[in-house]
């Protein structure tokens, strides 16, 4: 009976961090897109991330990438580090940033890679897709995944002609 329940519970841990991931990649995706090009829309993206995934698992990473479309996977390197003009890579300590942090002469440079003053918003032009990945820790003692991911990819609103 013992065994039952500690399967019950390991299974519920792995869940709270999959739904963690799954609604915090598309809450970021999300702001991404609304955000677009303004300064602090990482910070956004941090925060919607923050926010979706307060109810589902210990998040650990948070990944904003240059999209190639809709369909479009995370760059390889992008689960190594942060890659200049592709993404941009942050722990879970960035969470808690500031929004002055993301300000042009902010402190924090975390997010000067895929600067979001580089990405594309014209009507005219065409504008950028922007992927969030989220991994979650799970929390689980038995032999399951102990980190979950997911990504979502959304297109920035176009603003500017």
């Amino acid at each position: 009976m013992f065994f039952l329940f500690f399967i019950i519970f390991e299974c519920a841990f792995v869940s709270r961090a999959r739904l963690g991931a799954m609604y915090g990649s598309s809450a970021g995706a999300r702001a991404a897109a609304v955000a677009g090009t303004d300064p602090s829309a990482d910070f956004d993206v941090l925060k919607a991330v923050r926010r979706a995934a307060v109810a589902g698992g210990d998040v650990t990473r948070v990944i904003v990438y240059r999209a190639a479309g809709p369909e479009s996977n995370i760059p390889s390197d992008c689960l190594i580090g942060s890659v200049a003009n592709v993404c941009n890579v942050y722990t879970r300590v960035d969470l808690n940033l500031l929004e002055s942090d993301f300000a042009v002469n902010g402190l924090f440079t975390g997010d000067d890679y895929w600067p979001s003053r580089t990405r594309l918003s014209s009507r005219s032009v065409g504008t950028d897709f922007v992927g969030v990945y989220v991994e979650a820790r799970t929390g689980a003692v038995a032999p399951m995944p102990s980190l979950l991911s997911d990504t979502s990819v959304a297109r920035i609103e176009a603003v500017t002609d």
